[in-house]
């Protein structure tokens, strides 16, 4: 969906629990690291469907914004 979020992680714990930096693992890339602003660092396993190039995908990010 464009309009709703297809998977969101938990920030669980103390602090105000904003994302502020995320990286691939580039040889893994099923693996998320997610920084927040309490200086901590998350690392998820994301589902094969998220982390794989599924069909038509490169044709819908290069459609024009306008």
């Amino acid at each position: 969906s464009r309009q709703e979020p297809v998977l969101e992680l938990p920030l669980t714990g103390a602090g105000s629990q904003k994302a502020t930096s995320l990286a691939f693992n580039p040889k893994q890339r099923g693996l998320l690291g997610v920084g927040d602003d309490s200086g901590r660092v998350r690392v998820f396993r994301l589902p094969f469907r998220l982390s794989e190039q599924q069909k038509m995908e490169a044709n819908q990010v290069s459609l024009p914004l306008f």
